[in-house]
């Protein structure tokens, strides 16, 4: 005899903050990077680019880089 059956991965699994929407800063995500997740959310779809973002924040495209990796996963 056994006990109920486990999913073992959902003790895993992070927990969900139904509230906040994917679109909205993240609880972990900086200012500045939210701010060039706006322009890039923003843009139009047949001109959005990290280095469109780079430009219009005034900073370096290795950041907007980071920051693009950082927040997709």
């Amino acid at each position: 005899m056994s006990g109920p059956k486990v999913d073992r991965f959902s003790r895993r699994l992070p927990k969900v903050d139904r509230t906040r929407q994917q679109w909205d800063r993240q609880e972990r995500e900086g200012s500045e990077a939210y701010r060039a997740f706006c322009v890039y959310r923003e843009s139009d779809v047949g001109e959005r680019s990290y280095d469109r973002v780079a430009q219009q924040i005034r900073c370096a495209i290795q950041l907007v880089k980071r920051w693009a990796l950082f927040t997709s996963g």
